[in-house]
C-alpha cells in the first residue's frame, strides 16, 4: 500500500490522468486489505482453534470443520483469490504507466503487464478440477516473477536519474 501511494504521489504532478492514479492507489489498498485478511487468520484464529482442538478432544470434528471453513474463506477466497485479482490488476496498471513513461525502461512495463495477466489467470487454481495443478504452477511462477520484477522496479527507480525532472522548491519530485 505505501508503494501505491508513493507512486501515485510521484505521478500527481505529471501528465498522468487522475483515473490511473486512483486505480493504482485503490488496487494497492485492496490488495493490502485482502491479503492481510488472509494472513491475519494465522495470528488470531488458527492458534485459538489449535489450542481448543488439543484441550477439548470431544470437539475435534467441529473444530476441523471450522478450520477448513476459515482457511477456505479467509485464506483462499479473500486472501488469495481476491488478493491476487487486485494484485494482478495493480501490476498491470503499474506496467501500463511504466510503459507510457518515455524515460523509464519500457521492458519493466511490458513485464509488469505480462506478470499481472499471469497473476489474474492463476486464480483458476482455487476452482479445483483437473487444471488446478497447472494454475497452481502459474501462481508460483507469477509470484516468483512478481518478486523479481518489483525488486527490479525499485532498483531502476532508485538508480535512474531520468525518472526525475526536477526537485520542486517545496521538495516535491516532478516526473518527466
Amino acid at each position: 500500500m505505501p508503494l501505491s501511494f508513493a507512486i501515485g504521489k510521484l505521478l500527481e504532478s505529471s501528465t498522468v490522468n487522475r483515473v490511473w492514479i486512483s486505480a493504482l492507489t485503490g488496487l494497492g489498498t485492496a490488495t493490502t486489505i485482502f491479503q492481510s485478511i488472509g494472513f491475519i487468520r494465522w495470528i488470531f484464529t488458527m492458534p485459538f482453534l489449535t489450542e481448543t482442538y488439543f484441550n477439548h478432544p470431544e470437539n475435534k470434528q467441529p473444530i476441523l470443520l471450522l478450520y477448513e471453513m476459515l482457511n477456505r474463506y479467509e485464506g483462499m477466497s479473500v486472501g488469495e483469490h481476491l488478493g491476487f485479482l487486485a494484485m494482478g490488476s495493480w501490476t498491470i496498471v503499474v506496467g501500463v504507466l511504466l510503459y507510457r513513461k518515455q524515460k523509464l525502461k519500457k521492458w519493466l512495463g511490458i513485464f509488469g503487464c505480462l506478470i499481472g495477466v499471469v497473476l489474474l489467470l492463476s486464480v483458476g487454481e482455487h476452482f479445483g478440477g483437473q487444471s488446478a495443478a497447472f494454475f497452481g504452477m502459474l501462481n508460483f511462477l507469477a509470484n516468483t516473477l512478481w518478486t523479481v520484477w518489483i525488486l527490479a522496479l525499485a532498483i531502476v527507480l532508485w538508480l535512474s536519474k531520468c525518472a526525475f525532472e526536477d526537485i520542486g522548491k517545496d521538495g516535491e519530485i516532478l516526473l518527466r
